[in-house]
């Protein structure tokens, strides 16, 4: 277990995903209903599922991750799929779907706000 100590500054599961998961590939994301706003940008080892990417996005948004799709093209990505599954090998623009109606950001935050103050006086009651 020696390969992996901490002597370079990552953590034992950026090591193993240095050693498994494949090569860098830079992920740019944009809103679907406005292609020209792009939300962010992250690298992204090829082995990694698109289950993990999502919730990077969720987090990153600011959403919760049942509301977002990811989109490649006009296709919905799985999240079982893996980057190279779906022969993401290089730089990719991926597209991000909310929900209509759903709440993310500052709107999202003050909701569960509101729903932590009022479980706290509920049980002050």
């Amino acid at each position: 277990m020696t390969a992996f100590a901490n002597t370079d500054g990552k953590t034992t599961e950026e090591k193993l995903q240095d050693e498994i998961a494949g090569e860098d590939v830079l992920l740019v994301f944009r809103w679907k209903h406005a292609p020209d706003t792009v939300l962010f940008q992250q690298k992204f080892k090829q082995g990694v599922t698109f289950e993990w990417v999502k919730n990077k996005v969720a987090e990153h948004i600011q959403a919760n991750y049942h509301d977002l799709s990811l989109l490649m093209g006009t296709k919905r990505i799985p999240e079982p799929f893996c980057l190279v599954d779906m022969g993401i090998t290089k730089e990719t623009v991926l597209d991000v779907q909310i929900e209509e109606g759903a709440l993310y950001g500052e709107a999202l935050r003050a909701q569960v706000l509101a729903e932590m103050e009022e479980e706290e006086r509920l049980a002050q009651e």
